[in-house]
């Protein structure tokens, strides 16, 4: 019966973003790293943006769901209990300041996640690089 009243509201906005992030995306971003890992010459491997770049994902997302999204979905459920299920969804609701603040809160957390994919980013053209300027080397050295 709580799926009912608890479905729809930002407590399925945190946990969508949280376990997608978690499942999918940390796999993906991990199979990237193994791969880069692979073809770039041992001289030229650097992890430092990539853990930077876990870090700040990581920290990210919780301050995202912890600060944010669970507050705000327990106010609406909340809401939907005491008023019903309309008035979790309305407007009036997404308008109170204290939900308004929450979701302000948001910002830095989407913020830091930003920059994590920006190093990833970063990270991954650096180490493609040396990946080119390895093969471009091998090229012009006779065997």
């Amino acid at each position: 019966m709580l799926n009912y009243y608890e479905h729809g509201t930002y407590l399925t906005l945190a946990h969508s973003h949280a376990a997608t992030f978690g499942a999918f995306g940390l796999l993906a971003l991990g199979l990237g790293v193994y791969i880069l890992r692979v073809v770039t010459p041992e001289a030229a491997w650097d992890p430092t943006w990539f853990r930077r770049s876990f870090r700040l994902s990581n920290v990210g997302l919780t301050v995202m769901v912890v600060g944010s999204l669970l507050p705000v979905g327990f106010l609406q459920l909340e809401t939907v209990y005491e008023e019903g299920f309309a008035a979790g969804r309305d407007l009036d609701f997404h308008e109170r300041p204290l939900v308004q603040t929450f979701s302000w809160a948001r910002l830095p957390g989407d913020g830091l996640v930003i920059c994590g994919a920006l190093s990833f980013t970063a990270a991954a053209i650096s180490h493609l690089r040396a990946v080119e300027s390895d093969e471009a080397d091998s090229r012009a050295t006779p065997a």
